[in-house]
């Protein structure tokens, strides 16, 4: 997703900045109050604030799962992390859960979390498409 510098302000004010961003292909992770890159330099050092509100190519990776569901998966998955291909929310009439993938050659395994009412929990998370724990910053 695309948004403007002063969209990115409004969104880190209402507390729910996003993880990542990309600027001009460089990228910066949130930290420390400020988007920072592998060097550990802010972008405002990178860019003069008249540059960054003038620009609307800012690229935002949305945050697919608040920072308590990333906790609680972390968590779950860290006994069997190793074996884990992807995680999938799935949907059964009104009703949502997530289903972690451990299939192995010799093997098909599953792990079932429990279920929440529709749109409760992983509301950024598309139902049946499964993620790997990259996609899920896990």
């Amino acid at each position: 997703m695309k948004m403007t510098y002063v969209e990115l302000c409004q969104l880190i004010e209402s507390g729910e900045q996003p993880d990542k961003i990309t600027v001009d292909g460089l990228e910066y992770e949130w930290g420390d109050g400020d988007y920072i890159d592998e060097d550990g330099d802010d972008f405002h050092n990178d860019f003069d604030l008249e540059t960054l509100i003038n620009r609307s190519e800012i690229i935002v990776k949305e945050n697919l799962l608040t920072e308590a569901e990333r906790d609680y998966l972390k968590t779950v998955i860290k006994p069997f992390r190793y074996r884990v291909n992807s995680i999938t929310k799935k949907r059964v009439g009104s009703v949502e859960y997530i289903a972690i993938d451990c299939t192995a050659e010799e093997f098909s395994d599953e792990a079932i979390l429990p279920s929440s009412p529709e749109g409760t929990t992983y509301k950024q998370m598309e139902p049946n498409k499964p993620y790997t724990l990259e996609e899920l910053d896990l």
